[in-house]
């Protein structure tokens, strides 16, 4: 019996030991992410200033260090200040941990910066505390009227429910820290909601051209064109036994890049009014030589355009991008040629034929549906 006892206190003991090392506030919080977050918190030691969701991603790992090793401005203090010593309060934000559910660990009003792929919003807003959701802030490249139409009014308009970014720079990696990479000429980064001061001004540290929008409107006008960059220079960039710089495409290929632009800009368009609820509003065009000048201004932004976009990537997220093209096209009132289908073929190839069915679901009908992805850590 004695040596029983023996035995069970030799398992026990290190097993006590393990979970008294655990700190307190990870311990308490026994939630899981799963399809919906407990709408109470019982977490005892809420007391980061923030979380940063997706820490492992570039982006969220130049927003988690800049906060805690630079600190983060003071929202409250004017532009013109930022010399002074005191724009900065050093504060703590945490990297939401796998399996906990963001917005336990952190205090109310405070930023959650999730930093994610547009296809895992839904994800990560359901599994966010209930009464933290309104703190969320996304970075990642969205397009409202499509992946935040769940929070919309009936006027498309987001108001103070969710803070989003559309990014205008780059992260890379430079002795062993993560540095912002971009130019005083680039398109600026575009950010609407409730966290929008506070996000615009950390960003602003790090000579980030950003602007604050004052409606949804504005997010999704932004978001429209980053979209158009994302889904045509891909293709110009790797229609060569070679890959292209974007700077390359600019050059050699102007009236191919062109002539693309033309041909979506009806489709481009009807998205970015997809959000005008009434006759009131003015729709909201562009000219070939508008889109033209943006595509090339962002080009040239990102290491003076001597980048070729990752082709891997851009097949990964093909529903998001060039799916979500397509499924407008039917839609459109004007003729639409197949330029864009054609070299999408071409630059694809067998990527395409081999996920065809999905892809072609997803392209024919006007909402393009996507698989969750898992949210990166």
């Amino acid at each position: 019996m004695i040596n029983n006892q023996l035995i069970l206190l030799l398992i026990l003991c290190p097993i006590v030991a393990w979970h008294s090392s655990i700190p307190f506030h990870l311990r308490v919080d026994s939630r899981r992410i799963g399809p919906r977050a407990s709408s109470t918190t019982n977490c005892a030691e809420c007391s980061y200033d923030g979380e940063v969701v997706g820490s492992n991603g570039k982006i969220g790992s130049y927003i988690l260090h800049s906060l805690n090793c630079k600190g983060i401005p003071d929202p409250e203090l004017p532009f013109e200040n930022e010399e002074s010593q005191h724009w900065f309060n050093y504060r703590r934000f945490y990297a939401t941990p796998r399996g906990l559910s963001p917005g336990c660990l952190s205090k109310d009003e405070s930023p959650i910066y999730a930093c994610i792929p547009s296809s895992s919003i839904q994800t990560v807003w359901d599994a966010t505390v209930p009464h933290r959701r309104k703190d969320l802030v996304f970075l990642c490249n969205c397009v409202p009227s499509r992946h935040l139409d769940f929070l919309a009014d009936e006027h498309g308009e987001l108001h103070d429910k969710v803070t989003v970014a559309i990014m205008h720079f780059g992260v890379s990696q430079e002795h062993h820290e993560p540095t912002v990479k971009c130019t005083p000429q680039s398109p600026s980064t575009v950010i609407y909601g409730r966290h929008a001061k506070a996000l615009a001004k950390l960003l602003k540290n790090d000579n980030v051209p950003v602007v604050i929008a004052h409606s949804s409107r504005e997010l999704q006008a932004a978001a429209v064109k980053k979209l158009a960059w994302s889904s045509l220079m891909w293709l110009l960039c790797h229609d060569a036994e070679t890959p292209l710089t974007v700077k390359d495409v600019h050059l050699l290929h102007f009236d191919k890049l062109q002539k693309l632009v033309e041909e979506l800009l009806p489709v481009l368009e009807l998205l970015v009014n997809e959000q005008r609820t009434t006759s009131e509003q003015n729709s909201i065009t562009w000219s070939v030589q508008d889109m033209m000048s943006y595509l090339e201004t962002y080009s040239l932004s990102i290491s003076g355009g001597n980048v070729t976009p990752n082709r891997e990537l851009a097949l990964k997220e093909i529903n998001e991008r060039n799916g979500l093209i397509i499924s407008l096209i039917n839609k459109s009132q004007n003729n639409i040629t197949s330029h864009h289908l054609e070299l999408l073929r071409r630059v694809a190839g067998e990527a395409i034929e081999s996920g065809n069915d999905v892809f072609i679901r997803n392209s024919s009908g006007y909402r393009v549906e996507t698989i969750p992805c898992s949210v990166q850590h």
